[in-house]
């Protein structure tokens, strides 16, 4: 499970950054926009709509890059990840029709490009930025939407924030918080998808990890749960003026669409506001649980209405779940 939820806050150590000398830089006309999560809090619903802005460039195979996470952690974990995902992508490609060889070829092709960034040294940075920047045609912004980010350690933010473009242009940041157990469910469903779990495992497995997080872990210091460390990064390295701090629960709205257009200076345009992307699979909550959840993540929620005030959606303070 410890893989699984990844790393408590006491591992994240200041890593050394690597010379400007080796680093990429940001292509002339191009501005750097990263959003660092959370996990489960639509990051995906808001990169596909901005994916259609024409002033905002993604890789096209993937919103997440992952440079940062594996540069200042454990690139193995990612490698096999990318690795399992190419091994399904062939498997049984021979026997497809024309349209789905052609698809799979492609989406192969671009976990190979991926894989590049998981290098040592200077290879994976420059690889990151040609990979994010190529094909970017008069595009703004490169987007690069991990929200494994949000618990990379200091010298990863540190490192994040000094892509400036030769003009000058600093990179905009945007996390998204939502209600923690809410958010902690909707993750558990995901690793059931992931870890190609079987439909009549899954509640057992599901019951099993819950049981571990709450007993075994300080859960509200694992990493996609613990607000106030990746918003005290942000805070830390991040001028103010470059953050958007966003709620799940009140952004699916084209106001909240056209805040993010305002915050990137880039013109007003449509969102999808009812289109939900990476829903979870469907599995009943545990009421019960959500007692000794709510309790387990209490430090999380005080810290974002003592952090975030009335922006902190009434959803948060209930007192049951529903």
């Amino acid at each position: 499970m410890t893989q699984m939820t990844g790393m408590m806050e006491r591992e994240r150590a200041e890593a050394p950054l690597l010379p400007r000398s080796e680093r990429p830089t940001v292509p002339t006309g191009r501005q750097m926009l990263f959003c660092v999560g959370a996990q489960k809090a639509g990051t995906t619903w808001l990169a596909e709509n901005l994916s259609a802005h024409p002033e905002c460039h993604f890789y096209p195979f993937d919103k997440e890059m992952h440079y940062f996470d594996v540069a200042y952690g454990k690139p193995s974990g990612m490698r096999g990840w990318k690795a399992k995902s190419i091994r399904k992508l062939l498997h049984s490609i021979e026997t497809q029709d024309d349209a789905t060889f052609a698809r799979r070829v492609r989406r192969i092709q671009g976990e190979l490009n991926l894989m590049k960034i998981y290098r040592a040294g200077h290879l994976g940075p420059r690889a990151w930025m040609y990979e994010l920047s190529r094909n970017a045609g008069k595009a703004r912004y490169l987007c690069d939407f991990t929200p494994d980010y949000s618990y990379s350690p200091p010298g990863a933010y540190k490192e994040m924030t000094e892509y400036v473009s030769p003009e000058g242009r600093r990179p905009k940041f945007i996390f998204i918080l939502r209600d923690p157990v809410d958010r902690y469910w909707s993750f558990l469903r995901m690793m059931i998808r992931h870890r190609d779990i079987p439909q009549d495992r899954a509640d057992k497995k599901l019951s099993e990890w819950m049981y571990h997080d709450l007993t075994q872990t300080d859960l509200s210091r694992r990493n996609h749960c613990d607000y106030r460390y990746t918003v005290g990064q942000l805070e830390t390295h991040v001028p103010p003026e470059d953050v958007l701090f966003l709620f799940y629960e009140t952004m699916f709205e084209q106001s909240v669409f056209d805040r993010v257009c305002s915050f990137l200076e880039i013109a007003p345009h449509t969102a999808q506001p009812d289109r939900r992307v990476h829903e979870g699979l469907s599995y009943p909550f545990p009421h019960k649980k959500w007692e000794k959840l709510r309790t387990a993540l209490d430090d999380i929620y005080q810290f974002t209405f003592d952090r975030f005030g009335d922006r902190v959606p009434d959803h948060w303070r209930r007192t049951a779940y529903r």
